[in-house]
């Protein structure tokens, strides 16, 4: 089983120390009582003050203002050692929550710290590759839930899907919490995405599935992670 130690860096003076190690508490919570009997992962979550010393080994998930790459609120890398980013401006900007963005990035770093991991799924004859994305499917802040922090403060995480949703003859439930409303494996929900490409009978790029509900942003712009892969495969 990995079990890391990732650290939670303020590097943005739009959020307080207090809401940072709130919030840390609180993903700290979804990691082990929601997220370990699921997805059999588990870490232990650190808040680290600015210029603090970072534990020798640590992912570490750093909180900014603004995001370098246009229309990424957030996203995790690997050069070494994995790391995510939480664009706290962008996200607020956007109308969204920077604590879902944390809890988005941070569950899919677990899952995939590397970024390669990926599934298969054959649909008449055709073979896809879909990244291992688990909270991309019900990506907005509609289908996050709440969760207490260390002074009592809510904090909205982001629903993740289970590893049912990856298997086309997986069973439900197939997301948590299980109020999200996806009912069967590779659903995406409004304003969700997956990245994908066909592996067989040939060999096509990285597109971003969209959900086909009204209403979803249609033009919804790459997530960095997601980008990540499509020029990984240029290289």
């Amino acid at each position: 089983m990995r079990h890391p130690t990732i650290a939670y860096i303020r590097e943005t003076n739009m959020l307080t120390d207090a809401l940072v190690q709130s919030y840390v508490l609180a993903q700290q919570t979804q990691i082990t009582r929601d997220f370990l009997p699921i997805w059999h992962l588990d870490a232990v979550c650190v808040f680290v003050k600015p210029g603090g010393v970072i534990p020798q080994g640590a992912w570490t998930v750093h909180f900014r203002e603004h995001s370098p790459d246009p229309g990424a609120l957030g996203f995790h890398d690997d050069q070494g050692n994995p790391s995510a980013y939480v664009f706290v401006a962008d996200d607020l900007a956007d109308g969204m929550s920077w604590t879902v963005t944390a809890s988005h990035e941070t569950l899919e770093m677990l899952v995939d710290p590397t970024i390669n991991l990926t599934r298969d799924r054959t649909l008449n004859g055709t073979t896809w590759e879909y990244a291992a994305e688990v909270c991309d499917p019900p990506e907005d802040d509609s289908y996050a839930y709440w969760i207490a922090g260390s002074d009592g403060r809510r904090h909205l995480l982001s629903a993740f899907v289970t590893p049912a949703w990856f298997d086309e003859h997986g069973k439900a439930p197939y997301a948590f919490p299980t109020r999200t409303p996806i009912h069967a494996p590779f659903e995406i929900l409004v304003n969700g995405y997956i990245g994908r490409r066909e592996i067989s009978p040939k060999v096509g790029e990285w597109t971003q599935q969209m959900a086909q509900q009204a209403g979803c942003r249609v033009n919804k712009k790459w997530f960095s992670r997601t980008k990540r892969r499509f020029e990984a495969q240029a290289e």
